[in-house]
């Protein structure tokens, strides 16, 4: 271009804030923590929530403590507001570097503006004065503001990604469950977290998301916990960019409404895919939602009302010479297991070349397990107080559980991922090593022929 461009460097760091599911529910975590607590001590419900609310003010909106005690012991629950909130939109995008942050408080018609802001600065390909030229008030003060505090920054663009990432078919492992699939002559990005409030403070280096352009022509969401659904990241895309995210019929405090808020903030193509629909095809790539059992408030249980799931896919993605199947952090819950859904995709598909899966073990050893809250505050009282004697239920996989469907699908090769994130070219955390064998020793009681992949963030699979 001659000159420098815009773009986002290493250490920005975006997040979006929703007022019900971020800020009130999670200012909860005090009385739920104190209640819980209480409860496996042996107090009453009525008794338990009553003490914990007088030590966390909100409670008293959040529930209603005005009944008597029979009617807290048999009907406490979060009030519907709360449960089942109608916000597609996030409350506030923050941005941090250095320290220093900036906020943005967001209406329906700030949230075109401020996509279409993210979006160019996202490319990489406008100088300022070209973004400054296509924006008004008060997106303009926005920009000079994260101008200013080096959000932003005009630089020459980094070096491309290296050839063998983007010429496919084959798939690279990014920072914690991100993948990039590519085929011959398409690109599908898989849970993205660029310039992600995730990110830790002292990471060396990272991908940005400018080296991305032009190289995706979809985006795949797995499922709503916020190491995956990345709003910011999905925002520094262009309205055009094709988006499939799981179908959610419904908002609750445990996931949202994924296609609404895509929407609200002006994407244009975003396609629900439930369980066995027809694929999506993105060039000579094809996508298979498949069933995402597993990581739900209980093992064997349902909530207290039917609408509270984790909805998620875990996906199917083939190419004309492999097919790779991607398990994120699905596991076992009362609706279904994974091992079902294995042996539908050796019916189906035939052996997989490439599984990946998340091999860590999530149970309910906290009441703020898994979302800070939330989980818990979709439970019965009765299960509320049975939540101590639970918590050896694992709702993840494991590595036992990924060396069963790699034996049922005769998977050649197998990888970890969704560890964290990590210096590129090293393993995310000591932990991935110890978890890898695991599966190895768990591949070997099956009997099953998989190779484990030895990939670092960063590697890519070329079969």
């Amino acid at each position: 271009m001659g000159q420098d461009t815009v773009s986002f460097p290493h250490g920005s760091r975006l997040e979006a804030v929703f007022a019900t599911a971020d800020e009130k529910i999670r200012s909860l975590a005090g009385f739920i923590t104190d209640a819980a607590a209480d409860l496996q001590r042996g107090t009453s419900l009525a008794a338990a929530v009553r003490s914990a609310a007088s030590r966390h003010p909100f409670a008293v909106e959040a529930f209603n403590l005005e009944d008597d005690d029979a009617s807290i012991e048999h009907g406490f629950a979060l009030n519907d507001k709360l449960t089942f909130p109608n916000e597609p939109l996030a409350a506030t995008i923050r941005f941090e570097r250095h320290n220093t942050t900036t906020s943005l408080a967001l209406d329906a018609m700030l949230a075109h503006d401020l996509h279409f802001l993210l979006a160019m600065c996202g490319t990489g390909r406008s100088t300022a004065e070209q973004i400054r030229d296509a924006i008004d008030e008060p997106m303009l003060g926005l920009f000079e503001c994260l101008l200013d505090n080096g959000v932003v920054v005009e630089q020459t663009l980094p070096p491309p990604l290296p050839q063998r990432m983007v010429q496919g078919p084959c798939v690279t492992r990014l920072q914690h469950a991100g993948l990039l699939y590519r085929g011959r002559n398409a690109g599908v990005l898989v849970d993205p977290h660029f310039h992600s409030s995730y990110e830790p403070d002292d990471l060396g280096g990272n991908f940005l998301r400018c080296q991305f352009e032009g190289l995706v022509d979809a985006i795949v969401i797995s499922h709503s916990h916020r190491d995956h659904w990345h709003l910011p990241t999905l925002l520094s895309f262009s309205p055009d960019t094709l988006i499939v995210v799981p179908r959610a019929f419904r908002a609750t405090m445990l996931c949202p409404n994924f296609a609404e808020t895509l929407r609200a903030f002006g994407f244009q193509r975003v396609v629900e895919l439930g369980w066995y629909d027809p694929p999506v095809v993105v060039g000579d790539l094809e996508v298979h939602a498949l069933p995402f059992y597993g990581e739900q408030p209980l093992l064997h249980e349902r909530p207290r009302h039917p609408d509270l799931r984790n909805h998620g896919n875990t996906y199917v993605i083939r190419t004309d010479s492999w097919t790779s199947w991607f398990l994120i952090d699905s596991g076992n819950d009362w609706s279904g297991h994974m091992t079902q859904v294995a042996h539908e995709v050796k019916a189906r598909f035939g052996h997989v070349d490439l599984l990946l899966s998340n091999l860590r073990e999530f149970a309910l050893y906290h009441p703020l397990y898994i979302s800070g809250g939330h989980y818990w505050l979709s439970l019965t009282p009765d299960q509320l107080r049975r939540f101590t004697a639970m918590a050896k239920d694992v709702i993840t996989l494991g590595p036992r559980g990924v060396a069963e469907i790699c034996h049922i699908v005769q998977a050649r090769e197998v990888a970890g991922y969704a560890h964290w994130w990590g210096e590129i070219g090293e393993s995310p955390d000591p932990r991935e090593a110890r978890l890898t064998e695991q599966l190895r020793s768990h591949l070997a009681g099956f009997g099953a022929a998989t190779t484990i992949l030895p990939w670092t963030i960063g590697d890519t699979y070329l079969r």
